[in-house]
């Protein structure tokens, strides 16, 4: 993705150098992130649920915009990424290619590497939330709140930070019990389950520095 603060002026560039040369940079940096405008790739199940998975308000998390590790301000929603390597769920590297091209999310539509004006100016408006998702699902909605309440990220970060390993242990000890409670009880699959809750804290604890 291109630098947030690439100076460039896109229509001095040669023609050649304003056209996708299908080189996969982007894709291989992970998924996008989805906005509300995408909702109904979602829920007509062209993104299915078990595509995609959740950064949490608070978590730290890259940001290929500013290129650093940020905390997430508000619930993120993104593709995921192939089984072992950043690249996106939709990405045939073998042809270089978009196997969702046609329906393709809103950051996709308007990302071009020599220009990066436009993805700036969307990247954090009306970004699509579980809430959003989950509107008319009120038993799905109470199983995020339910782990929410516990597996707050603020919670987490003042644990880490006052160096109480024994909430941090707790925390992780929660945030996997609940997880393999909801499977065990047949209320969601696993492979929804970092759409519900995030990524599991046992993943994410180490980015606050804890091994």
């Amino acid at each position: 993705m291109a630098d947030r603060n690439n100076t460039s002026q896109p229509e001095t560039l040669p023609e050649k150098q304003r056209t996708c040369r299908r080189c996969g940079t982007c894709c291989r940096k992970g998924g996008p992130c989805l906005h509300l405008e995408d909702l109904e790739l979602v829920e007509s199940g062209k993104l299915p649920i078990h595509h995609l998975f959740t950064i949490r308000k608070g978590e730290p998390a890259r940001d290929n915009i500013r290129n650093r590790i940020c905390y997430a301000g508000e619930d993120i929603i993104k593709i995921r990424s192939r089984k072992g390597v950043t690249a996106c769920l939709f990405y045939n590297s073998a042809d270089h290619a978009c196997e969702a091209y046609s329906f393709r999310p809103l950051e996709c539509r308007v990302l071009k590497c020599w220009d990066n004006t436009e993805i700036i100016n969307i990247y954090e408006n009306q970004r699509l939330s579980r809430k959003d998702i989950l509107d008319g699902s009120p038993k799905l909605w109470e199983l995020v709140t339910v782990h929410q309440e516990t597996c707050d990220y603020e919670n987490i970060g003042q644990a880490v930070k006052e160096k109480d390993m024994d909430t941090v242990a707790y925390l992780l000890s929660y945030d996997r019990a609940y997880r393999d409670l909801v499977v065990e009880k047949g209320l969601l699959e696993a492979a929804v389950l970092d759409f519900f809750f995030g990524l599991p804290l046992s993943v994410t604890i180490k980015r606050f520095g804890v091994q």
